[in-house]
């Protein structure tokens, strides 16, 4: 029999699993709320400078721990077999808590590491049957996409030195947006300075915000075209995910037929950015990232016009 916790793959966020895993959840329990809690705390974007990997600075300014109950693990000191994960991972889920861990993706069937190689990457567990000795799992499959899976209980191994965490999604109130807080979000997206300093005497390190963050993803794309280098194409996903996000609030807040086309076909653009990327991962052809950086350097600029123009209107 299953015994499975609420949660959705249909989220606006699939970039990077630990916003697609929590949205997951809250959709899956109240989709107004979940759209509420997106257009709060996904309009504005960072680029982390101290990044290990090249084009992974950049991401979304969202902090959900406040609204995460949950511990951690460390795997030495409470599996000392593969039988104890197992029933860890079942007690939790019947006591209501979402399952977070680190895995070894070479044991995956439905991952592209199966059998290749050893890589260590996240999931989420959200349910199992013990009939079947199965759980159910989210992540990307082995096709890349953002999935949800069956994998057998020996199927699940983790690496050493890794955590697992027990997550349960409090309950959070958010109104729906209006138009005040969503211009100031845009002033700011397009004025960084004053939020970056804010954020600057919080955080204390080097981080670019808003405009000035994709300004650097346009640079990340100059040195790919000068060192002929692999592409990072999860930035240009972020890119898209939160246009798509500002379409629907401009839907919602009905600013206009001519903003809702124009963004329309910003979104068609980002999108065919996302394919660009694509294709230079594959091929390596440097007149691709070429085309990138073009229509990037045109999406910005139509973006910035339509931002403003929307800061200054004033809408009955």
């Amino acid at each position: 029999m299953d015994n499975k916790l609420p949660f959705t793959i249909d989220v606006p966020v699939k970039s990077y699993l630990h916003h697609s895993y929590p949205l997951g959840i809250i959709y899956a329990n109240s989709k107004e709320t979940a759209n509420n809690f997106v257009t709060h705390n996904y309009l504005q974007l960072v680029w982390f400078f101290e990044c290990e990997y090249p084009g992974a600075q950049l991401n979304f300014d969202t902090y959900f721990f406040p609204y995460w109950k949950c511990f951690k693990r460390k795997k030495n000191r409470i599996f000392t077999t593969q039988d104890t994960l197992i029933e860890c991972v079942k007690t939790e889920i019947d006591n209501k808590y979402y399952t977070y861990l680190t895995c070894d993706e070479f044991y995956l069937k439905c991952r592209t590491s199966y059998n290749k190689e050893h890589f260590i990457h996240d999931i989420m567990i959200y349910g199992y049957n013990d009939e079947n000795r199965k759980f159910y799992i989210a992540g990307f499959d082995e096709n890349r996409k953002y999935n949800i899976n069956a994998i057998n209980y020996d199927e699940l191994v983790l690496p050493e030195s890794q955590y697992i965490e027990s997550i349960r999604f409090k309950n959070c109130s958010y109104k729906k947006i209006n138009r005040k807080y969503f211009k100031k979000c845009m002033f700011n997206y397009l004025n960084p300075q004053k939020y970056t300093k804010k954020k600057y005497k919080k955080n204390r390190d080097k981080r670019a915000y808003g405009i000035e963050a994709v300004y650097l993803l346009e640079e990340y794309l100059l040195s790919v075209i000068k060192d002929k280098s692999k592409i990072n194409i999860i930035p240009f996903h972020i890119y898209y995910e939160r246009l798509c996000i500002i379409k629907w609030i401009i839907h919602e807040l009905k600013l206009g037929e001519y903003i809702e086309k124009e963004w329309d076909l910003l979104c068609d653009n980002a999108k065919y950015i996302k394919i660009i990327a694509l294709k230079y991962e594959k091929y390596n052809r440097l007149h691709d990232v070429v085309e990138l950086q073009k229509l990037l350097k045109e999406c910005i600029n139509k973006e910035c016009e339509l931002l403003s123009n929307i800061i200054a209107k004033k809408h009955a």
